[in-house]
Parts: C-alpha cells; structure tokens; sequence
C-alpha cells in the first residue's frame, strides 16, 4: 500500500509524500452515496508531504491546499466533508489510533 500512495501523490498531484499513519479503514457504503452493487473498503492515511511540484495530467486538471472550513464542492460519492475533519483531527491529536467500520 506504501508504494501505491507514493506513486498516486507523485503521479496524480505532483506531491513527493512520506505515508506516516493509518487514519481509518471505512466501509464506502456507510459513509458515500450511492450504495454500490459491489464492497468498497476506504483507506485513509496520514502523510508527510515532502515536496509539491503539480503538473496538469489527464487525470488531475488542477492541485490547491484547503482548510477544513474553506472546502470547495465535494464530489460526495467519493469524499465528504465529515471524512476530510476525521483526518484533520487524526492529525492534531497526539494519540493516533485508527478507527474502522
């Protein structure tokens, strides 16, 4: 999983990463809409970030930093605001341990 989350950051966001800390295991159902036909698990994880060189892909047309309370439009089905505070407050406590479904 390590070298898949490196490899994504740097292909699709131009962003060098250090994978740190497991923030959460969800199951996609429980926490986006639509349900599925098929089982979704989402893994989130706590990173480093390193270095940030974005480059326009054919699968990312654009790369900002966001705070928590300043969110653009989410697509919903994939992220929602309630999972993006979960990693924000994972990362301010001093004791990180993951929660799961």
């Amino acid at each position: 999983m390590r070298e898949n989350l490196i490899k994504e950051a740097s292909e699709e966001a131009g962003a060098e990463i250090i994978p740190l800390n497991l923030i959460a295991v969800q199951d996609r159902d429980q926490h986006n809409k639509p349900p599925l036909a098929f089982a979704v698990y989402k893994i989130f994880v706590e990173c480093k970030l390193v270095e940030f060189q974005f480059a326009e892909n054919i699968e990312t047309s654009t790369a900002q930093f966001f705070t928590v309370d300043n969110l653009p439009k989410l697509s919903k089905s994939r992220n929602t605001k309630e999972q993006i505070k979960l990693c924000f407050e994972f990362h301010h406590k001093n004791k990180k341990l993951a929660v799961f479904d």
